[in-house]
């Protein structure tokens, strides 16, 4: 869609953000005028997360400062964990000790060759009695049994470390995503009974306009149909293409509002969550309605501008 929005020699146009609705009027004639729809909205971060310890514990530390950027799996709040540490390490130590196991399969080794030797004696000389053959495949039976025995404990005893392991992992909480720290919710030093809100991570670089708009008026906007987003931040308006990635199927009945997002890409950061905005699309994408020149397009929003300043 080519709409008044898409020159990009208005992407930073001086403050006029509350007389824009004049400048679409003014810059653009009846018709196209009438066409394109402008629903406030608010902006928000895709991701915006705010991490809580689903363990009770102490804060230890931060390990960003408030303004840190962080990236994804990187450790951001550290609770005291000395017990934990000192947990797995002997976990660690009973897992890899072998001793019992190998003594107990050189106890298995002596016995099957015990019982292969009085086997050979039984068949061939007689020297040995049918009980005595009996007692040594016992003997190979039992020490067989025993090194299972300990092999089952080597598999507990890994378990037991994983756990120990999962255990310290929980006291070290991680950001799920990229992004910037926001907020610290609570101090180094004080207790989290857990579920409470520790840090709060933000990524700027993707942003979605929620709009509602008047159900009357949406026309045929569809998920995918690009848009423009128009956001207002210190002194600028700046414009933004944006995708729709979200429309409601529902009409709100008390205000007859029907919900829209478009998500638009932010890597310069320049556009805040939180900041107000316009969604501004055309109802009925046709290709009919999308043929103006850019010149003409230009020479309305120049119009438009020097009716505002007026």
């Amino acid at each position: 869609m080519r709409s008044f929005l898409s020159l990009r020699c208005c992407r930073l146009i001086p403050p006029f953000f509350l007389g824009l609705a004049a400048l679409v009027a003014v810059g653009l004639s009846t018709s196209s005028a009438a066409a394109t729809v402008q629903s406030p909205g608010i902006v928000e971060a895709i991701e915006d997360v705010v991490i809580r310890s689903t363990v009770p514990g102490t804060i230890d530390r931060y390990a960003f400062d408030e303004g840190g950027r962080v990236q994804p799996q990187e450790v951001v709040v550290i609770l005291e964990n000395r017990l934990q540490q000192l947990e797995v390490a002997r976990r660690k130590l009973i897992w890899e000790s072998l001793v019992e196991l190998e003594a107990a399969r050189a106890q298995l080794e002596l016995a099957q060759n015990d019982l292969e030797a009085t086997r050979k004696l039984f068949e061939t000389t007689q020297s040995v009695s049918r009980e005595e053959l009996d007692l040594k495949a016992l003997d190979a039976r039992l020490a067989q049994a025993e090194v299972d025995r300990f092999q089952v404990a080597e598999e507990r005893e890994k378990i037991e470390f994983e756990i120990a392991e999962e255990q310290l992992n929980l006291r070290l909480l991680k950001s799920p995503i990229k992004g910037i720290v926001t907020k610290h919710f609570m101090a180094a030093g004080e207790t989290t009974e857990g579920q409470e809100p520790l840090v709060r991570i933000v990524d700027l670089s993707r942003c979605v306009l929620v709009s509602n708009v008047d159900a009357t008026r949406i026309g045929r906007l569809h998920v995918g149909q690009r848009v423009e987003v128009v956001v207002q931040g210190g002194e600028d308006v700046r414009i933004q293409d944006a995708v729709v990635t979200f429309v409601s199927p529902v009409v709100d009945p008390s205000s007859g509002l029907q919900e829209v997002k478009a998500e638009f890409s932010n890597p310069e950061e320049r556009i805040r969550p939180g900041l107000t905005g316009l969604l501004v699309f055309d109802p009925d994408p046709a290709p009919a309605a999308t043929s103006a020149s850019e010149g003409a397009v230009e020479e309305a929003i120049l119009t438009g501008v020097a009716k505002v300043r007026e």
